[in-house]
């Protein structure tokens, strides 16, 4: 991470620039890693990242992925003007299906990952069926509001840097690729069973973060961060996805 000497050493600067420059491109890179996690391949992406959730599951004899983890929801309609209360019982039973390929029927260890119209859409089917349906809204230590289904924990991965561009679709076919003008709107959700039996982050070593100082004849500062990081499958029932959900 780079900086201009003579902006590191204005007098008057409030707040540390090289400090504010390394949290403005954590942040920025947190938003990539987030993408990546889900998105990413060897054909098209970025060949010095991880494997996404998404290309995992489509080549599962590669990466060791059943195909029974990956389940088309049959258009299941749970749009404002299509939703009934039979439509969000059919939603639910897919929704433990996805929980069951996983190795998790309770949603223990599981998180769901949907973005934020599906977390609408879903809230909106359990009160057309009158019943929260396994649907739960906690608190944890630090006073932050948790959504569950049964014992698997709800997470929206947001948006891409741009913060326009949403990580998990709507602009879905029903075949689950993806497409820039897609009417009606279709998404996915997906599952993951983090465990040391099933799938978990592995690292090199510890992040190894060094002040390499001047730099271009005295020019530039610049801050070094290392860290080579991965994931590990270590089981066929570890990550999941729900596609072809309509949401509008």
């Amino acid at each position: 991470i780079d900086m201009d000497k003579y902006l590191v050493e204005e007098e008057n600067a409030i707040v540390d620039p090289r400090s504010t420059q390394t949290e403005a491109y954590l942040k920025a890179l947190t938003y990539d890693i987030n993408y990546k996690f889900f998105k990413n391949d060897h054909i098209t992406g970025d060949v010095n990242a991880p494997i996404g959730l998404r290309a995992r599951i489509d080549n599962g004899g590669t990466f060791g992925v059943r195909p029974e983890n990956k389940i088309d929801a049959g258009g299941t309609d749970l749009s404002q003007a299509g939703l009934t209360q039979a439509t969000a019982n059919k939603f639910l039973e897919f929704l433990d299906m996805l929980l069951w390929s996983v190795d998790s029927p309770t949603g223990e260890g599981v998180i769901l990952y949907m973005n934020d119209v599906m977390r609408r859409r879903f809230a909106f089917a359990m009160r057309a069926m009158g019943t929260s349906g396994g649907l739960e809204i906690t608190k944890d230590q630090f006073n932050r509001v948790i959504d569950t289904y049964k014992g698997a924990v709800i997470r929206d991965p947001g948006y891409r840097p741009d913060q326009t561009t949403r990580v998990l679709s709507n602009l879905e076919f029903p075949t689950g690729l993806e497409g820039a003008t897609v009417t009606p709107f279709y998404t996915s959700i997906y599952a993951v069973n983090y465990d040391v039996d099933h799938f978990f982050g592995w690292q090199f070593d510890d992040p190894n973060v060094q002040d390499l100082g001047l730099i271009y004849n005295g020019a530039i500062y610049r801050t070094l961060i290392d860290w080579a990081v991965g994931f590990a499958n270590a089981s066929t029932r570890s990550i999941g996805r729900l596609y072809d959900i309509k949401v509008a």
